[in-house]
């Protein structure tokens, strides 16, 4: 780059550093995963799972209240996975929705409620299947 002003020129260089602009996630899924019936709290429902198409991001999840939340309470997040905050029964609730929010590592969000619900169905007496729908 030159300048030029009152006391002459100047050469110099100067590195310009052009930042990529953060695009929020785009999805939230989790796949379809049999939990047994009864199984006691913090059993695995799932991982989460997310769409971004910023390379090298890092995600965290919670579940939020809202629209779509209403069975939050039988359900936490631990390190990525849906796990169980109760334990399910077939008998007494056969369907849960759950609401989450997705943040990536550069403060963009995405919220999802589950576009059905969760379902629970008896599979042979002793397991419920509970999937993201």
């Amino acid at each position: 780059m030159r300048v030029v002003n009152s006391a002459g020129t100047s050469d110099y260089s100067e590195t310009v550093t052009v930042a990529t602009p953060n695009t929020v996630p785009s999805d939230i899924s989790i796949p379809s995963t049999d939990v047994m019936e009864n199984a006691p709290p913090g059993s695995a429902v799932g991982e989460l799972s997310t769409d971004d198409p910023d390379a090298d991001e890092h995600f965290s999840y919670m579940l939020v209240g809202g629209q779509g939340s209403d069975d939050n309470g039988y359900f936490a997040i631990r390190d990525g996975k849906l796990v169980t905050a109760a334990v399910l029964s077939d008998a007494i609730q056969a369907a849960y929705r759950v609401r989450v929010r997705v943040s990536d590592s550069h403060g963009g969000s995405y919220e999802k409620a589950s576009p059905s619900q969760f379902w629970t169905e008896m599979i042979r007496r002793s397991q419920t299947r509970v999937s993201f729908r």
